[in-house]
């Protein structure tokens, strides 16, 4: 009996070792991928969008590599091309899953609605359109085998 105990005992610290060999490799990846970023301080021009921001200290920017690397690799979505970059505020974290937030910047040459045109437009269909959308493009997160946005 003390042999099985004795076994028992010798196979959980090895397990617990082998969980803490591991969690110490995820930080050392975590560590590395967070060194890798780039980031831009100041006025950034973001190419892609015709923008220029002026960021003052409390903010830093991400380009477009480094924004959909971020949000694929680190946060879990699917790619997208179309990020050109991202405003990273300096108090949160990336990595903190309860405080972190950023402005992820994309561009489109949707064009100018005049005053007078705004006043002709159904806001109601508008919005159930944006929201059967978001409902295509969910579908398609999980087809993908990524989480939905928004159930």
């Amino acid at each position: 009996m003390k042999i099985l105990h004795r076994l028992f005992a010798g196979l959980a610290l090895l397990l617990s070792l082998g969980a803490a060999a591991q969690e110490a490799d995820n930080q050392a990846q975590l560590k590395q991928f967070m060194d890798s970023l780039h980031y831009r301080e100041g006025t950034v021009a973001i190419s892609g969008a015709h923008a220029t921001v002026n960021l003052n200290s409390d903010f830093r920017f991400l380009d477009a590599h480094d924004a959909q690397r971020v949000l694929h690799d680190l946060w879990g979505n699917p790619p997208d091309e179309e990020v050109l970059g991202m405003l990273v505020p300096r108090a949160a974290s990336l990595t903190d899953e309860d405080n972190s937030w950023v402005v992820v910047v994309t561009y489109s040459s949707d064009g100018h609605v005049a005053d007078t045109d705004a006043g002709s437009i159904d806001y109601d269909k508008m919005l159930k359109e944006m929201k059967e959308s978001e409902k295509e493009v969910n579908a398609e997160r999980e087809k993908q085998g990524y989480p939905a946005v928004e159930k």
